[in-house]
């Protein structure tokens, strides 16, 4: 009976470090993802609704440049930092376009 309080205690303790750890680790590795392809995947749906598609490259560098100089991570487009970043988007499509 002690050696499965044990194996019990054992398995709750492992799932429960690492189930924390795991999220930590996932979140991260999205904003490295996002931030990595994000002038790659911008530029694909930006570019057939410009009237230059050339210039998509040029508004989503804008954007990515303008996101950090802010401090922004692209998820922070989904809390309070909306509206900035919507500017920001709107500013530099009306620079390229």
């Amino acid at each position: 009976m002690k050696l499965l309080t044990l194996l019990g205690t054992g398995i709750v303790s492992f799932l429960l470090v690492f189930s924390f750890t795991a999220k930590d680790e996932i979140a991260a590795e999205v904003a490295v993802r996002l931030d990595d392809k994000f002038v790659s995947q911008c530029v694909a749906r930006l570019g057939p609704s410009m009237p230059d598609p050339s210039r998509a490259s040029d508004v989503c560098t804008c954007m990515k440049a303008d996101f950090a100089a802010r401090g922004y991570a692209l998820t922070d487009a989904f809390g309070e930092h909306l509206d900035e970043m919507q500017s920001i988007t709107r500013s530099c499509a009306a620079l390229y376009s």
